[in-house]
């Protein structure tokens, strides 16, 4: 991503790349995920900042593809399919990584 000189630039890459990569019918998602991307840079300007969780079918590439491009593109990116809970916490409060979390529903809480 060479030449980036302004917000507008970085997105349209960000968005370009995304692309190359994932396939979504609705233009709208590209431009939602590469603002989140964009928003791991400077996360620690905000009180708080939203999860990105992405559902789909089973071998649509949410891991392989877009979890992938999550991890190149966003803050520090770490991509994992298996992570305890007090590893994630370590992790996390050491680093302050963009951590993409693939197949992690055991840390669901249980609705009994």
């Amino acid at each position: 991503m060479k030449n980036i000189s302004n917000v507008s630039n970085v997105l349209t890459a960000v968005v370009s790349r995304l692309k190359k990569h994932v396939y979504w019918k609705n233009e709208g998602d590209y431009f939602l995920v590469a603002l989140w991307i964009l928003g791991t840079h400077i996360y620690d300007g905000f009180p708080k900042f939203p999860f990105l969780y992405v559902t789909g079918d089973k071998g649509a590439g949410k891991s392989t593809r877009l979890g992938e491009s999550i991890k190149r593109l966003s803050r520090e990116g770490i991509f994992t399919s298996s992570i305890t809970k007090s590893a994630l916490f370590r992790t996390v409060d050491e680093l302050h990584p963009t951590m993409i979390l693939d197949e992690q529903e055991h840390m669901r809480p249980r609705n009994n």
